[in-house]
C-alpha cells in the first residue's frame, strides 16, 4: 500500500523526467520540477538530496520495473516453468525498455554525459547495470536448481538482454524506428528465450 510520501515521490520523478526530456539535464531547474510536480523544494531535497539524486532515482525505478510484475515468488520447478519465467521477464524488458520514455532517458544521459561525465555513470549504474545485475543474481539462483548450466551468470544475463534490445534500442535511439508492436515484441521474446535455453540448458553443447 502506497503512503502519501510514496505518491509524492512518484509524482516528483514523473515531473522531473518530463522536464529533463524537454530541457536536458543541465538546463532543467529544480524550480521548474517543483512547479510541474506541485510539491515543494523542501520535500524534493529531503527525498532526493539534489538533481543528480533525483535523476538516479528515476533510473533505479526504471530498472526495478523490468519484469517486476511477472516474477513469481519462488524459483521454477522444471523446464516448462523456466521457459514461462524467462518469457515473462523478457516481455517485461521489452515493454519497459523499448519505449519512447526510456529511450528518451537514455538519449538524455548520452547528451548530458558530454558535459557532465558523472551523468553517464549515474545512468549506467542505476539503469543497465542494476537491471542486468538483478537478472544475473536470479540466474545464479536458478542454476543452483539444476535447470541452467553456465560459468558466468553476468555474461549470460548480458547475452539475454542483448538479444532483446540490441537492434531495436539502437534504431529507436537514432530516431529511425518507433516502438515495436505487440506481435514483434512477442516474436522477439520467443526467439531470445529459445536461444537462451538451448545455450544454457544442462547438457547443451
Amino acid at each position: 500500500m502506497s503512503t502519501r510520501i510514496d505518491v509524492r515521490r512518484e509524482k516528483i520523478m514523473d515531473a522531473a523526467l518530463e522536464v529533463f526530456r524537454e530541457e536536458g539535464f543541465e538546463r532543467a531547474s529544480i524550480d521548474k520540477i517543483v512547479e510541474r510536480s506541485g510539491g515543494s523544494k523542501a520535500t524534493l531535497y529531503k527525498l532526493f538530496a539534489n538533481k543528480e539524486g533525483l535523476f538516479f532515482a528515476i533510473l533505479r525505478r526504471a530498472a526495478d520495473r523490468i519484469g517486476e510484475a511477472e516474477r513469481p515468488a519462488g524459483l521454477p520447478a522444471d523446464a516448462m516453468e523456466l521457459r514461462a519465467l524467462l518469457t515473462a521477464i523478457g516481455s517485461g524488458i521489452v515493454r519497459n525498455v523499448l519505449t519512447e520514455r526510456i529511450i528518451g532517458l537514455y538519449q538524455l544521459a548520452v547528451e548530458g554525459a558530454r558535459h557532465l561525465p558523472e551523468l553517464g555513470r549515474l545512468y549506467f549504474d542505476g539503469g543497465p547495470r542494476k537491471a542486468q545485475g538483478d537478472f544475473a543474481l536470479l540466474l545464479e539462483e536458478i542454476r543452483k536448481t539444476g535447470l541452467l548450466a553456465f560459468d558466468d551468470g553476468e555474461l549470460a544475463a548480458r547475452f539475454f538482454f542483448g538479444m532483446l534490445l540490441d537492434k531495436h534500442h539502437l534504431a529507436m535511439s537514432l530516431g529511425v524506428a518507433e516502438e515495436i508492436d505487440e506481435a514483434e515484441a512477442a516474436r522477439l521474446v520467443r526467439g531470445a528465450v529459445e536461444v537462451f535455453m538451448k545455450a544454457y540448458s544442462p547438457g547443451a553443447a
